[in-house]
């Protein structure tokens, strides 16, 4: 008799299994999902503290934000999630980026406390993965105005008023990097960016205007901010100004 209770009690077991799987594989297969953090990592596994166990380079979100789901497995004590990075990148006559699914695969794997219902796993999954608000709460300030979100303020405390202004010249420009995901998807790309040229000729804030996505955004960003610029000056007094300034890639 206590054979056959223990033998009911895990088939009991298995049946909730399967049907807690069941739940999510209709919910999530065949879906993109949002992370909250653009790791480069092929395989991010979390803890039952929702906290990222393997932490790597970040990336951007262009690449490392969104994965379109193949398949979701559950087991007593982790759910793993694979699918394929979904690519933003520029296409000419569009006025935003647009989603392409990759051949770069991800497997999410989120570790769940012994028993876990329904209702655990689902707020697991708000933890790991961006909700309502999108993936716009977290990407970095310059990406900040391309999501809608308030512009940064740039020379708002300094404005030139009148003046003999002789307008700066670059002095120093090092070349972006090529990302090597770019190169895998054999793509090129125009960032156009908004930027401050201080007082004393370097870059300061800087704002994405037009992106080229595909992981071209954030070299140019690195790149253009350590250009460096003879000062703008009004009646021979430094001044800051915005600039707009244009990044090119071409595969080659």
């Amino acid at each position: 008799m206590i054979l056959g209770g223990l033998l009911a009690c895990a088939a009991a077991a298995s049946a909730q299994s399967n049907a807690i799987e069941k739940h999510f594989r209709d919910r999530l297969l065949g879906k993109v999902v949002s992370l909250k953090t653009f790791r480069k990592a092929s395989r991010l596994e979390f803890g039952q503290d929702d906290q990222l166990k393997n932490k790597g380079a970040i990336g951007s979100w262009t690449i490392y934000s969104q994965v379109f789901v193949t398949d979701v497995r559950l087991s007593v004590s982790r759910m793993r999630i694979l699918g394929d990075r979904v690519v933003h990148h520029s296409q000419r006559g569009q006025p935003k980026l647009v989603a392409s699914r990759s051949d770069l695969n991800a497997e999410i794997e989120i570790e769940l406390k012994p028993g876990a219902t329904i209702p655990d796993i689902e707020f697991a999954l708000l933890n790991v993965f961006a909700g309502s608000e999108g993936i716009a709460t977290y990407v970095p300030e310059y990406w900040k105005e391309y999501f809608g979100g308030k512009p940064i303020e740039k020379c708002q405390s300094r404005p030139i008023l009148s003046g003999t202004v002789k307008a700066s010249r670059i002095t120093e420009q090092p070349k972006p990097q090529y990302s090597e995901e770019a190169r895998k998807f054999l793509l090129e790309g125009v960032v156009e960016l908004e930027a401050e040229i201080l007082e004393n000729g370097r870059i300061g804030a800087i704002t994405i205007m037009k992106p080229a996505g595909a992981g071209f955004d954030e070299p140019a960003i690195e790149a253009v901010s350590k250009w460096k610029y003879t000062p703008t000056t009004v009646d021979g007094t430094p001044a800051c100004v915005i600039s707009k300034m244009t990044v090119n890639y071409e595969f080659n």
